[in-house]
């Protein structure tokens, strides 16, 4: 039986229409004998016209966009048996990379064809999930500057680009940080809550991340990271290696800021209210991974 999917597309994602032209892709996979329907991603709206693609028949969604394309297309497959499928097409796409997805296009449209589903956790905090890594502190605020212009202009260097300009006037931000040992109180530059091991356009979180496993792997990043930065010049280290001068291992966390938070969840900058609870859950989702 040929496959249903549903394309969403984000004609605005990091790598434009010439590296991503939703109609040539499009044609592409309706040659594999695939129905195919197409719809422009247009905020929570989307997530509603899924649901009804799914309801319809649909049997895989395909983002074609960056991590938050995926991330909105997620939020109707959750806890379903309609398989996510992903081609890269955004700025830093974190999540194509933590699922092993080829970045050039060809070779990811060869993946989705032929790949095998996989199920992997979700991220959970305050009602919004997260596919591959939230982060307070900078982090966030390095989402929330970041113009989709600016995206589309220098790609990953934007990314670069922004983490330089907010090193230049750093900023400390208090938090009590709650799991099973207890709690810690601290002020640090940066919180990461990593479901997937692919953090700020390829960096590797932790040698032990994995999508599967049901826990976060947690970096803080707290004063004296210059100084860890510089010591830590071997090659293949992970941010944890580098970095990182809290971490952890854990199913849940609750995280105590100010009374209103930025948390950035997969590339999107999002105000969520103090306390923040973390928790993962396991094998929500169904995607589609390269066959090894």
């Amino acid at each position: 039986m040929p496959r249903r999917a549903l394309v969403v597309f984000n004609r605005g994602a990091g790598r434009g229409r010439n590296a991503c032209s939703v109609e040539a892709i499009a044609r592409e996979i309706r040659s594999w004998g695939w129905t195919l329907e197409t719809i422009d991603c247009q905020d929570e709206r989307t997530t509603d016209a899924i649901a009804s693609a799914i309801a319809g028949g649909v049997d895989t969604v395909v983002s074609l966009g960056g991590d938050g394309t995926a991330n909105l297309c997620a939020g109707a497959l959750i806890d379903t048996d309609v398989a996510l499928g992903v081609v890269p097409c955004g700025t830093a796409n974190d999540f194509a990379r933590t699922l092993g997805i080829p970045l050039p296009i060809d070779r990811a449209l060869a993946a989705l064809r032929d790949g095998e589903r996989m199920r992997i956790d979700v991220g959970w905090v305050n009602g919004h999930h997260f596919l591959n890594v939230a982060s307070l502190g900078m982090g966030a605020l390095i989402a929330r500057g970041i113009s989709p212009d600016r995206k589309r202009r220098w790609g990953r260097w934007a990314y670069a680009l922004e983490v330089l300009r907010r090193l230049r006037t750093p900023r400390l931000h208090p938090f009590t940080l709650c799991l099973d040992g207890g709690c810690e109180r601290f002020e640090a530059y940066q919180v990461a809550i990593a479901n997937g091991c692919s953090f700020g356009g390829g960096f590797r979180i932790g040698a032990e991340a994995r999508l599967d496993e049901g826990l976060f792997d947690v970096l803080v990043i707290e004063p004296g990271w210059l100084r860890r930065a510089r010591k830590a010049t071997a090659s293949g280290l992970t941010l944890v290696g580098r970095l990182g001068s809290r971490t952890y291992r854990t199913r849940w966390l609750e995280i105590t800021s100010t009374d209103r938070v930025t948390v950035n969840l997969d590339g999107e900058a999002h105000e969520l209210v103090s306390p923040l609870h973390f928790r993962v859950r396991p094998l929500a989702l169904s995607v589609l991974v390269a066959r090894s």
